[in-house]
């Protein structure tokens, strides 16, 4: 879980280059081809503790998740499922954000069919030129306009798995304290959430 443009500098003092969850691979055949799918194990439910039901509806601009008392260890599991116009000029997705202010967001653009994680503001990142920034990724969306949105967070790292795994977007961050609040977003229009699931993970140490 790295990059070698920076991976020797990183501000880790331990898990430096740490590895990923485990994942299951998959090869599934599409319209547009064969696909490599890559989802996290079975098992990793068995990480989960508390949870909570978000309430399904339309989201705009900006709607944080109340988590209640308790939830204490910043380490995540968000499973999301939207139902979008593949044509709307919008963009959604969800936000982490710090105490003192620093954030990433994790979002998708239906009319260019691209999902992004941008991490410019997201903490230290004065150990590279190359850290910082935006990354996204082409992905595509269903037929039946449904898709789905599902993250594992980290202090540091968050995997992001898009579509049932046929793409998968792995970033590290840096905050100065640890991302405690999430945040769902919509700019430019609003989208149906159609389920959503929060969970708090156990540590797997």
């Amino acid at each position: 879980m790295s990059n070698w443009q920076y991976a020797q500098a990183v501000p880790s003092e331990e898990w430096r280059s740490a590895m990923t969850l485990p994942r299951e691979l998959l090869l599934e055949s599409s319209e547009a081809g064969y696909r490599l799918i890559s989802r996290p194990i079975a098992e990793t439910s068995l990480l989960r503790g508390k949870q909570v039901q978000l309430t399904p509806g339309m989201i705009q601009g900006e709607q944080a998740i109340k988590t209640g008392e308790g939830w204490e260890n910043a380490l995540y599991e968000i499973d999301l499922i939207f139902e979008i116009d593949p044509n709307a000029r919008i963009e959604f997705g969800f936000i982490l954000k710090s105490e003192a202010g620093q954030t990433v967001v994790a979002g998708i653009n239906p009319a260019s069919q691209q999902v992004f994680i941008d991490r410019s503001n997201s903490g230290n990142s004065s150990f590279s030129d190359q850290f910082t920034g935006m990354h996204s990724a082409p992905i595509q969306i269903s037929t039946d306009s449904r898709f789905r949105l599902h993250a594992f967070l980290d202090l540091s790292s968050m995997e992001l798995f898009l579509d049932e795994g046929s793409v998968v977007l792995t970033e590290l961050f840096f905050p100065k304290t640890p991302f405690k609040q999430i945040i769902l977003y919509a700019n430019k229009g609003s989208v149906e959430l159609k389920k959503g699931t929060l969970h708090e993970l156990k540590g797997a140490w």
